[in-house]
């Protein structure tokens, strides 16, 4: 609908958004209707304010393949332990990660969201997730 192209894919995939290179440093951003401000220090924003995110993928997904989720939860990963670093000198090990990459065996593009509204196994690994990452804070 959009022009599906490998260009347009590439374009307008999170982690392409996420990603800029500011000579050899990673910096997320994030657009907002009125701006885009880069996440990184001296940038007005911070790429630890973002809660704990959920990606959850289907393995068998031919349509956006999995390796696009993988990109955008190391790409945000990265961001926030280097934010961490450059704010605290160090990463602690608790903080390395607090989001969670699941790749769902045999579930397909549709199964994902079906699963989702309808009850399976895409929607009790959101709640199961949910009670883990309530439990942290």
């Amino acid at each position: 609908a959009s022009g599906f192209t490998v260009e347009n894919l590439r374009k307008y995939s999170p982690a392409q958004q996420l990603q800029q290179k500011d000579e050899k440093r990673l910096i997320a951003t994030t657009p907002t209707p009125t701006s885009t401000k880069p996440f990184a220090s001296g940038g007005g924003g911070d790429v630890n304010a973002i809660p704990p995110v959920l990606f959850l993928h289907g393995g068998l997904d031919s349509v956006v393949l999995p390796q696009c989720s993988q990109d955008f939860y190391q790409i945000l990963n990265q961001a926030q332990q280097q934010q961490s670093k450059r704010q605290k000198g160090r990463v602690a090990a608790s903080e390395r990660s607090r989001n969670t990459l699941e790749i769902m065996d045999n579930v397909g593009h549709q199964e994902i969201i079906l699963d989702t509204c309808l009850g399976g196994k895409t929607q009790s690994s959101i709640f199961d997730w949910l009670e883990r990452t309530l439990e942290m804070y």
